[in-house]
């Protein structure tokens, strides 16, 4: 039985780049790629916990017989900081702590929802 490449149709086979280098390396080598697929892995599996993890919510909102879709006109958006709860309302921002600016706030929804027909007021709050 003749060897192949005898013919010269095809070489002989090579190591190719396995030829060089330390023999205790070339196993560490060959699993280089799985190595890094798992710390890859393992990177976004520790930042994604530490970026979805929360400690609670601020403020729940009260059920209400509201659905999805009802109309409004009225919008606010209520933001918790660390030392205060800002509320932004048509155009003007609020600040929860001080007394003054609760009352303006709501003398300015009062005004408003005299104007208005419809009574909802649609409130984006943000963690």
């Amino acid at each position: 039985m003749m060897e192949k490449g005898s013919w010269g149709w095809m070489p002989p086979r090579t190591e190719g780049i396995w030829r060089h280098g330390p023999l205790w390396l070339k196993p560490v080598l060959s699993a280089m790629p799985f190595m890094t697929v798992l710390t890859a892995l393992m990177m976004l599996f520790f930042l994604g916990g530490t970026l979805t993890v929360q400690e609670g919510v601020l403020f729940d909102l009260p059920d209400s017989g509201m659905r999805d879709g009802e109309n409004t006109t009225l919008v606010a958006l209520v933001m918790p900081m660390a030392h205060e709860t800002l509320v932004y309302f048509d155009d003007a921002r609020y600040s929860m702590s001080d007394g003054v600016s609760t009352d303006a706030l709501g003398e300015h929804l009062a005004e408003r929802l005299a104007k208005s027909d419809v009574k909802t007021l649609l409130v984006l709050a943000d963690r």
